[in-house]
């Protein structure tokens, strides 16, 4: 075919004169509004307030306000005959409303955004004439993906006749010339389609010749795929960012809008399958919208309606905490359980930043043998070599996962796209099937009629994979028959070289997640100990929401943060109220004594200081208690070298600058640092494609600034040594507490940050005399090891990594620990350890982080492994609970663990009242045997699932008992008592 551009240009020119025919004619609705600037108005309010009229192109609202519209007009004489429907443009999102339930979503900016507005709405099949048409339909003043337009205007709203046969030919010709447009140059196939549609736009004839034209795509449509071709699973979805551009409070409405155009959908297309995730959205919509909730059971009982996902949110599962993680699985699988009758196999998380190692042990211990994603394709140094594998985690628990090759969960199902993904597939040699999901996400909004259209036109096409309508289910079953060993294997983390910056942005938050964690720990401990129930499920259920993809990370908008922020705080005092009441009914409240109480499976051995003033050196028992008398404040002295803190165990130096220069080992004659530590640097953190999202690598070759000291002094008492010290940087102020305990190695450093930068970031950097080619870092139910070098372009790639409460670089002969409680972003390169205090990229959240914050980050040198370090990083996390009481035992404790490696993870009630929950694991990679003591003889004690599930394994009656434990297993145990 000579001179294929030419051709090209007039098809295209052919396909825009049949869209112009798809609504051949119009009539102009009435409409009138009501409005707030924002909040959404109810639905009473709207059937009943007074409406003004507004004409087109009118300004209705600036963004984020809400309002009603109502249409009305009746149907032109001349449409008679015809089918009717009307065009909605609001700028916005909207929402027909009948009956005061949704009936159909709008998503305004047509022009704008193609086949992903939604703005035509049904009105009649085959219309007599002078039809009344009366339209409800409420409106958000902002676009898909959140924040759009400053105002927003009334584009469009008119009654149009619809051409079925203009639809047909128009969805037709998109299809072959994505077709074409993706197969090889000169390919028979891809001549014979633009020769066709040649041929079509030669008897268009104004659309006189419509039928011939379909006579001839029709005939371009039916050779059948080729024998070996593929089949891609097309499955109808709609990905919800439960917050990002746009606050919580939207993504109610966002579901509602999504959700009723789903139910559409399936009324006009039998063989349409739909699918969304997330139970968190689904008991929105029970609460906010029950009829159009009822509607979707009726669709799931019927198998057209697919509830994706077993998580109660799509997590980031980088930063959220292990128990967390079983929490979101068992909330998330008991909530499709309880409501529809059974629970998905799957866990599908299409949009997160990158997949804890610990995840293949949760799933495989939740009943959970397949795991979905594309986000590995984002990867921007190394790509992924694998769509379809085995993924082994750290313990050795395996689950088959599914990268859609399509890269996208927003796909069209137009032919390129899908041909683009059959030749990505890096499975295809040994498997015949791949994912695609199909329609709008993130900002919701799901499949159009065009994307379905789409793929019922590929069923059986040649050139293109073969497109079957289906679930993830039941592409799972059909993948899983792949011989196992015919598949890759990958194992630990799924790091996303990308996003890095999420580890630390909106710091915040993240710290609201770590105490909110520990604090639900700590009362369903108390509660479990005391043997009371209480009902902790929608204090889980917003701390699980929280940890979305899109907040705990710190991708979303301000709002998100002020809304975060409001109800942590609410829920962390509504928890301390219950841990107070806890103590208080159990041991009683008075003066005169404090009752303190350890909530970790490790004796500890701390100074406390005491509401009184006083200073106390404590023994308390793991899961335990001790009793102590009040005393006389401690005495504290100025000490007039203030350069210098000693105690048994170490030398601590410090610089002019206030960093510190040597750590003295008192007993080893070693030094510990090479370099300083406690080294605070200002970075550059210049604004780029992902702001918030990223830390970017080339940060290192920018000269950062560094802390000054404006003051410092010393004080010492018989306990410990206290260095109090102000630094100044950018136009930031820092407060350090810094503290050397007696008979302890840690050195512990507690921060209040004034922080008022833009495209900054806080590091602190410390410089052991430690080379090891590797360092160790705490993840969910165990540990990483990550390379200290760049050798490769994967290790490269890893230059800022998540790791939870500790980062340690070891040797046989000991090693150097940097330990937090808040902060999650890590470097170690050869001897060089930093942890990411703050950024605030000032992109999605121009305010983000600005203003006080408080953080405790610590080192500990020592002797031996990683036993000396993991009960100090926890107890960092876990102060001690102090009690003031008039008399309660001296002594006493309810559970603990004869292990140097096992913990005790959690304690908890059963969540179905029967007996108390414990949960063990094994925490540095090792096999290990465990004696398990309770102070109460126990009747029985059982093995069980993450679920709480009944094993085949009983342990015999008494009050100890030995366990065996794999590298970081995890084992959890059913107690009667």
């Amino acid at each position: 075919m000579q001179n294929e551009k030419i051709y090209k240009r007039r098809i295209a020119r052919f396909a825009e004169a049949v869209k112009s025919r798809v609504y051949p004619h119009r009539a102009p609705l009435s409409a009138e509004y009501i409005h707030h600037p924002d909040t959404p108005i109810p639905y009473e309010t709207a059937l009943t307030a007074p409406y003004q009229p507004i004409a087109l192109e009118e300004p209705w609202g600036e963004l984020w306000a809400c309002a009603w519209f109502r249409f009305s007009g009746h149907v032109p004489a001349a449409f008679k005959g015809w089918e009717v429907g009307a065009l909605i443009d609001l700028d916005g999102e909207g929402c027909v409303f009948v009956d005061g339930t949704p009936f159909l979503g709008l998503s305004g900016r047509l022009d704008h955004y193609a086949e992903s507005a939604k703005g035509f709405v049904p009105l009649f099949d085959k219309a007599n004439g002078d039809e009344a048409v009366n339209l409800l339909v409420e409106a958000g003043a902002n676009t898909l993906f959140g924040e759009g337009p400053r105002d927003y205007r009334l584009r469009r709203a008119e009654m149009v006749t619809v051409d079925r046969s203009a639809f047909k030919l128009e969805a037709d010709l998109r299809v072959l010339m994505s077709l074409a447009d993706a197969l090889p140059e000169r390919s028979p196939r891809r001549q014979k389609i633009f020769r066709g549609l040649n041929d079509a736009a030669n008897a268009w004839r104004d659309g006189a010749g419509i039928e011939d034209c379909l006579n001839i795509t029709g005939q371009l449509l039916s050779k059948p795929a080729y024998a070996s071709s593929p089949t891609a699973w097309s499955i109808g979805h709609a990905h919800i960012d439960l917050a990002w551009l746009w606050p919580v409070r939207e993504t109610h409405r966002k579901g509602g809008r999504t959700f009723a155009t789903a139910l559409r959908l399936m009324e006009r297309n039998p063989e349409y399958l739909f699918g969304a995730s997330q139970p968190q959205l689904y008991q929105w919509i029970k609460e906010d919208y029950p009829v159009l909730y009822e509607q979707i059971k009726a669709r799931v009982k019927e198998g057209r309606w697919e509830f994706q996902g077993a998580s109660w949110v799509e997590m980031d599962t980088n930063l959220t905490g292990g128990e967390s993680l079983i929490r979101q699985i068992l909330h998330g699988l008991r909530f499709f359980a309880e409501e529809f009758g059974k629970s998905p196999r799957y866990l599908f998380l299409p949009d997160c930043f990158g997949f804890s190692a610990a995840l293949p042990q949760i799933l495989d211990q939740s009943g959970i043998p397949f795991f979905l994603t594309q986000k590995m394709s984002w990867n921007e140094t190394n790509l992924f070599p694998h769509h379809t594998f085995n993924w082994v985690g750290i313990d050795g628990s395996c689950v088959l996962a599914h990268f859609i090759p399509t890269n996208d969960y927003n796909g069209s199902n137009m032919p390129k796209q899908l041909i683009e993904a059959e030749q990505r597939y890096a499975q295809n040699d040994v498997s015949d099937d791949f994912a695609n999901l199909f329609g709008i996400g993130d900002g919701g909004g799901g499949p159009s009629q065009a994307h379905i259209e789409y793929a019922l036109r590929q069923r059986d096409l040649e050139g293109s994979p073969r497109v079957k309508q289906d679930t993830v289910a039941h592409f799972f079953d059909k993948l899983a028959e792949t011989p196992s060993d015919r598949l890759p294997v990958w194992r630990g983390e799924l790091y996303l070289e990308l996003h890095r910056g999420t580890y630390t942005t909106q710091a915040r938050t993240k710290r609201w997640n770590r105490r909110l964690e520990q604090i639900l720990h700590d009362v369903e401990f108390l509660a479990a100990a005391f043997g009371e129930s209480i009902d902790l499920d929608q204090l889980w259920k917003d701390t699980l929401l929280h940890q979305f993809h899109d907040i705990l990370p710190g991708s979303s908008i301000g709002w998100v943060y002020k809304d975060a922020e409001m109800l942590s705080k609410k829920n962390y005092s509504l928890l301390e109220a219950m841990r107070d009441e806890l103590l208080a009914r159990h041991f009683g409240s008075g003066q005169g004594r404090y009752l303190v109480m350890n909530t970790t499976g490790w004796q500890r051995e701390e100074l406390l200081h005491l509401p009184d003033g006083s200073e106390h050196k404590v023994r308390v028992p793991a899961y335990g208690y001790v009793t102590i008398e009040t005393s006389l404040p401690a005495n504290s002295q100025v000490v007039e070298d203030s350069y210098e803190m000693q105690n048994d165990l170490l030398r601590v130096t410090f610089n002019d600058d206030g960093t510190i220069g040597s750590i003295y080992d008192l007993e080893t004659s070693r030094e510990w640092l090479e370099g300083p530590a406690n080294r605070l640097l200002l970075w550059e953190d210049l604004p780029n494609n992902w702001g918030a999202w990223d830390v970017n690598h080339f940060y290192r070759e920018t000269i950062p600034e560094q802390a000054r000291l404006l003051s410092c002094e010393t004080t010492r008492t018989d306990l410990c040594t206290v260095r109090k010290q102000i630094l100044t940087i950018g136009q930031s102020k820092i407060e350090q507490r810094i503290e050397l305990v007696q008979g302890s190695r840690e050195i512990r450093i507690a921060n209040h940050v004034n922080w008022q930068e833009k495209h900054k970031m806080l590091r602190v950097q410390a410089a052991p005399a430690v080379h090891a080619s590797e360092a160790s870092y705490e993840i969910q139910f165990g540990l990483i090891k990550r390379p200290t070098h760049a050798n490769t372009s994967w290790d490269a790639a890893r230059f800022e990594v998540c790791g939870h409460r500790y980062a340690d670089v070891s040797l046989p002969d000991g090693g150097f620990a940097l330990m937090n409680d808040c902060k999650y972003g890590h470097s170690v390169l050869d001897n060089l350890m930093e942890l990411n205090l703050l950024r605030s990229p000032a992109d999605v959240d121009p305010l983000a982080d600005l203003g006080s914050h408080e953080f405790t980050f610590a080192y500990l040198p020592h002797h031996g492994g990683l036993e000396e370090v993991i009960p100090r990083a926890h107890a960092l996390n876990a102060p001690l609970l102090v009690h003031q009481v008039n008399d309660a035992p001296k002594k006493g404790w309810f559970y603990r663990v004869e292990s140097p490696s096992v913990k005790l993870e959690t304690v908890k009630p059963a969540e179905d009242g029967q007996g108390v929950i414990l949960r063990l694991y094994e925490t540095q990679g090792r096999n290990a045997e465990a004696i398990l003591h309770s102070a109460k003889p126990w009747s029985e004690l059982r093995e069980t699932d993450l679920l709480e599930r009944p094993k085949d394994v009983h342990y015999p009656a008494g009050n100890s008992t030995e366990l065996r434990f794999r590298p970081f297993e995890i084992k959890t145990l059913r107690m009667r008592l």
